[in-house]
């Protein structure tokens, strides 16, 4: 492409629409509702990178470890935002860094 300065994991670009649709099925499959499913939606999943990634899956793990040992429910986004606020709080008060919240 013209100015095109490289490819990116989000360069599902063709001729039209169809071609565009095609690329990117191939790649994402057919939709399927994610985002409220608590999954990340294909969007996020083509922007971020493997090792990005890779850093919020290990991230993550802890706070679920922790939910599950207060019993906290993570069924919907109002719970998993009162989760994750006292699991900041958790590792704020036990010394870590402010930008691990």
């Amino acid at each position: 492409k013209k100015g095109s300065v490289g490819s990116t994991r989000l360069d599902f670009g063709g001729e039209n629409r169809l071609e565009r649709a095609l690329k990117r099925s191939s790649s994402f499959g057919t939709f399927q509702p994610q985002a409220t499913r608590g999954q990340m939606s294909v969007l996020e999943q083509a922007s971020v990178s493997d090792v990005t990634q890779s850093g919020y899956l290990t991230k993550l793990s802890p706070f679920e470890q922790f939910a599950a040992d207060l019993n906290l429910p993570l069924d919907s986004g109002e719970n998993i935002d009162m989760a994750m606020v006292d699991y900041l709080d958790q590792i704020f008060l036990d010394g870590a860094d402010m930008d691990d919240a």
